[in-house]
């Protein structure tokens, strides 16, 4: 995927949205257009948004990213209290991953993604992830923290696994042992949550514990088996195989 990487860009975007403002801008239309009116002009422009969003995804020119952009500001211009504006905005300044100030901006329209719809799982996950990309791993960590507490669905392997990263590379791998422990008592039937028990113990050099919560984890699955359930698809499997093949070898 292509990446949008210098700083002129975003000042080049800033300025089209502002002409742009010119024309949309709540204000000019403040005695003609209803609650419902601005909601559904609103709408339109996240949607055309999505679009130019889904032709840059898809191989088009950089204008396609700059009008996604573009349209996107509008919407949240227009309705600054509904997150998915600032979702779109936020997953769009993501994407300039080598640019410091738009992951900042990133940072900035997911939190108001957030502020406005706590509920909001795939606005707080990215936050987790942009954090974690901007090296601030105790924020991230907190994001995880509290998008596992709103919401039990989001406790899966693409969510605990980076926030093992974080605990690591925050040097707070026994804060993280504990957390999962605390989170295995309470889900004990979520292999994710043992996985990431099991890396962080390796990490602090506990090999034989980890080696225990993988070895629990597959016995946890021949029993589910011989009960005629599911509990590890065969790709999960053959990951803990190969940790623990890894881990031997060490």
């Amino acid at each position: 995927m292509k990446l949008v990487k210098r700083r002129e860009y975003i000042i080049y975007v800033f300025l089209c949205f502002f002409c742009l403002l010119i024309f949309i801008s709540p204000d000019v239309f403040s005695e003609e257009l209803s609650t419902i009116e601005y909601q559904q002009l609103a709408a339109e422009r996240l949607q055309e948004a999505a679009l130019f969003y889904d032709r840059w995804q898809n191989g088009g020119g950089a204008e396609n990213f700059q009008q996604a952009i573009i349209y996107t500001a509008s919407a949240v211009e227009i309705r600054p209290d509904w997150d998915e504006p600032w979702l779109l905005l936020g997953m769009l300044y993501s994407e300039m991953k080598a640019d410091q100030e738009a992951m900042e901006l990133a940072t900035e329209a997911l939190i108001n993604a957030v502020e406005a719809n706590p509920a909001n799982a795939r606005a707080q996950m990215l936050l987790a992830n942009v954090l974690l990309e901007q090296g601030r791993f105790y924020s991230a960590i907190e994001q995880y923290k509290s998008l596992f507490a709103k919401n039990e669905n989001m406790i899966n392997g693409l969510t605990i696994t980076p926030l093992t990263i974080a605990y690591i590379a925050d040097g707070r791998i026994e804060a993280g042992i504990i957390y999962l422990e605390e989170m295995a008592e309470l889900y004990p039937e979520n292999y994710s949550i043992g996985i990431g028990r099991a890396v962080l113990l390796k990490s602090s050099g506990k090999i034989v514990a980890a080696r225990k919560v993988l070895n629990e984890i597959l016995l946890d699955n021949e029993i589910m088996i011989s009960l005629g359930s599911t509990y590890l698809s065969s790709t999960e499997k053959n990951y803990i195989l190969d940790l623990l093949d890894s881990w031997e070898e060490e």
